[in-house]
């Protein structure tokens, strides 16, 4: 199922308490920024609760396979992990809570979601509790629930509970990205609607694509003919009656190669599945959150990418936040538009404060980021 593009959607407001080094974090992202910190401030950490979040509403994982339970800031002594999420989202503005609960038995949700101050659904104790859009109906029905799944990931589409629906659609639009290229497997038994955010399933999401979407399929052709030098096509061999290997041809000069996936160099499996993803997904997420993608290529090679991903978030009315260490890339996404995650030196807990360059000065963002120019949050 691919999630719905409306407009609007938008992370207002981010709550975090007692995960890794979150404590009593709050964070208000822009519609683009560059998140920027040393190793260990909270960067990714950051992205893994959204993406938590995800997993439990939409995936219907149990809150134990999420990064949740496992991941308690290690100073403190209570038991509860509590994430909460402003979500504007097709004109209705959600407010999301859940909380992770531990003690002597397994780890367990209990959530809130609610638009104003009008609740929709509630769930705790192994129950959940449902408040209808349709006022002739009764004020709510209380249904039995595993304890570590959201009942939201299983709710139907009815007219009397679309707007819980909604809230489901602005979640699953939430996409994110940290690429290993040496996880990215070669072959397709399957196809997959999903891409993982470490691309690792990239084969079967293409194989997917490549029949839902062929005219975007042949534009990633023409895409990757100026990106990758000698590129001629990317496509889909049969193994077996089930099973496709990506391959890719290259011509140079009147040579023609044939190579299979994996003889390819970890940077080229990246950028074919960059402009995949530019080509086949970037219309459909509303939230895209993109982890240190410059490690396995050259600048040059990805700032185009880049480039392409802001015009098409913009275009989306969509949410770009981008982890980064690498000076020019933060420098593109504008001086005022960068925010920086550090380490309280009493206390250990992240921060979040707006860099604040010297813009009438020709300050850059980079150079301010040396410099500590940073303001409140």
């Amino acid at each position: 199922m691919r999630p719905a593009v409306t407009d609007g959607t938008m992370l207002k407001r981010i709550y975090i308490h007692n995960y890794k080094t979150f404590v009593n974090f709050e964070w208000s992202p822009p519609r683009v920024c560059a998140l920027v910190g040393e190793n260990g401030a909270g960067k990714t950490a950051f992205i893994e609760i959204l993406w938590a979040v995800r997993q439990l509403v939409v995936e219907g994982k149990r809150i134990d396979e999420t990064a949740l339970p496992s991941s308690r800031t290690a100073w403190l002594t209570e038991a509860e992990q509590i994430v909460e999420l402003e979500i504007e989202h097709d004109g209705s503005c959600f407010l999301y809570r859940l909380e992770c609960l531990q003690g002597t038995r397994d780890p367990e949700v209990r959530e809130r979601l609610a638009v104003g101050n009008v609740d929709l659904y509630r769930s705790s104790d192994g129950k959940v509790e449902l408040f209808w859009d349709d006022p002739s109906l009764a004020a709510h029905v209380m249904i039995p629930f595993e304890r570590r799944r959201s009942f939201i990931a299983v709710l139907e589409s009815k007219h009397d509970d679309r707007r819980i629906v909604s809230f489901r659609t602005a979640i699953e639009s939430i996409w994110r990205l940290k690429p290993d290229p040496a996880r990215m497997v070669p072959t397709a038994a399957r196809e997959s609607d999903w891409l993982a955010p470490d691309l690792s399933n990239f084969a079967e999401w293409y194989r997917a694509k490549v029949q839902e979407d062929p005219e975007a399929s042949a534009a990633l052709q023409v895409d990757l003919r100026d990106v990758l030098v000698g590129f001629v096509q990317l496509r889909l061999e049969a193994l077996t009656q089930r099973a496709r290997e990506l391959r890719v041809r290259f011509d140079f000069g009147k040579t023609t190669h044939e190579l299979p996936w994996s003889e390819l160099s970890e940077g080229q499996r990246l950028l074919i599945a960059l402009y995949g993803f530019l080509r086949m997904a970037a219309k459909h997420a509303t939230l895209l959150a993109l982890d240190e993608i410059e490690n396995y290529v050259a600048l040059p090679e990805i700032q185009p990418w880049l480039r392409s991903v802001v015009d098409a978030m913009s275009s989306n009315n969509g949410q770009l936040i981008v982890v980064s260490h690498h000076p020019e890339s933060i420098d593109y996404l504008a001086a005022d538009a960068v925010w920086v995650m550090s380490r309280d030196r009493l206390a250990g807990h992240t921060r979040i404060s707006r860099l604040e360059p010297d813009l009438d000065a020709g300050e850059t963002a980079s150079a301010a980021l040396m410099s500590g120019a940073t303001g409140n949050a």
